[in-house]
């Protein structure tokens, strides 16, 4: 199995932790409009896909010097693997895009539903941007539903602004930025970094 009991583990055997933002691209790739909250297939709402998140975007936050001192549950650049050494390791705008997309999906599936439900899984990803967060399922007439919602939707706010700022005035993003200055790197004008945008941004406004 690649789940590890707290994360997506996208590189058995590899001299790697696993901690991948291919676990991510996975989960918007196989996320369904129709599905619910379910766990084998990693749906983006589901407590395994939440939890993968948290560990997956934490790892960079002692990685990168632009993302120093960032709390968790707040947006920080993320790139491929914490391990990664192209270009010397960097962010990458895909994979910070990502993962904002994800949580975008599980807001749509959370409304689709009608309910969010908190697991021993998911508490720690719900609890780093919803203190008050608890095991448990809160309907969509809950004061609680819809402060979820919306924590959640700021979080995934935060990533994109993160692009926002290190893109180039006229808009060109790149493949990465550097992991200490924020300037663009490597492939100009990266044709995976543009649909990583529009999708994310879809997302965000319900289109799927």
């Amino acid at each position: 199995t690649f789940w590890t009991g707290s994360y997506i583990n996208a590189n058995t055997g590899g001299g790697r932790s696993g901690k991948d933002a291919n676990t991510v691209l996975a989960s918007i790739n196989t996320f369904d409009p129709q599905a619910t909250c379910d766990d084998v297939t990693f749906q983006p709402c589901s407590s395994r896909a939440l939890a993968n998140h948290k560990v997956y975007t934490d790892s960079f936050r002692s990685v990168y010097s632009l993302d120093s001192g960032i709390a968790e549950g707040v947006a920080v650049a993320v790139g491929r693997y914490p391990e990664d050494s192209y270009y010397n390791g960097n962010p990458w705008f895909l994979t910070t895009l990502a993962a904002a997309e994800q949580l975008y999906d599980a807001i749509y599936q959370w409304n689709k539903i009608g309910s969010i439900t908190i697991t021993s899984t998911s508490l720690a990803f719900f609890r780093d941007v919803y203190s008050s967060a608890a095991v448990g399922t809160y309907a969509s007439g809950s004061i609680a539903f819809q402060a979820i919602i919306s924590a959640v939707k700021t979080y995934a706010d935060g990533y994109v602004s993160i692009v926002q700022t290190h893109a180039l005035t006229n808009g060109s993003l790149s493949e990465q930025f550097d992991k200490s200055a924020g300037t663009e790197l490597s492939a100009r004008d990266l044709t995976w970094s543009y649909a990583a945008l529009l999708t994310a941004n879809n997302r965000r406004n319900g289109i799927v």
